[in-house]
């Protein structure tokens, strides 16, 4: 992957939906910048490096979701489940909406190609 296609923003920002900063390429920062954004961005990976979130970030890539569908799909408790959604929200990754009783929650919808794109390199490097 080039590093020169790498957009970085404000993690911050991100995690409050906030899309206002200018998105700067990764080789136009300075070497101090890519150092703490590289920093960053490996904390970030490491919150998604789990099996059950990235089969979750698929699945929502797909559809809206309940809790309790993504139950159904994982085979995993609604603790568990809701505590991924909470850790991907504070990414930026994934929205939810109540609905009556339901709490519906999708990716982001501006982070639908970028998820999509992360998930085929991930799966081409195996």
């Amino acid at each position: 992957m080039k590093t020169a296609a790498i957009g970085i923003t404000n993690p911050s920002a991100l995690a409050e939906g906030d899309q206002s900063r200018p998105v700067r390429k990764f080789a136009e920062l300075s070497l101090s910048e890519q150092k703490s954004s590289a920093e960053k961005m490996v904390a970030s990976v490491r919150k998604i490096s789990n099996a059950h979130r990235l089969v979750m970030l698929q699945k929502l890539s797909k559809s809206e979701l309940s809790v309790g569908a993504l139950q159904e799909v994982l085979g995993r408790g609604q603790p568990s489940i809701s505590n991924d959604l909470v850790l991907m929200r504070n990414l930026g990754l994934v929205q939810s909406d109540r609905q009556g009783n339901y709490c519906l929650s999708r990716l982001a919808k501006n982070k639908q190609k970028s998820v999509e794109c992360l998930l085929e390199i991930l799966l081409e490097a195996e």
